[in-house]
């Protein structure tokens, strides 16, 4: 989960979790952003009630 739209150590939030499986909930619009290697990516915002926290995830992960 980060805090910008793009693949970057700094703008994590969180860096073990959510994981596969867990549920999060749509709370913002999707946006384009960076990927691994600068490969063009899609975010969107998610809240994970697990780690009650809000921010950004790839929108690839999401299913």
């Amino acid at each position: 989960m980060r805090t910008a739209p793009s693949f970057n150590y700094e703008n994590e939030i969180i860096h073990n979790g959510p994981r596969n499986g867990q549920l999060v909930q749509i709370v913002g619009e999707y946006v384009q952003g960076t990927g691994l290697n600068g490969v063009p990516a899609t975010y969107v915002r998610v809240y994970s009630p697990d780690f009650n926290i809000t921010g950004l995830v790839n929108a690839a992960y999401i299913g």
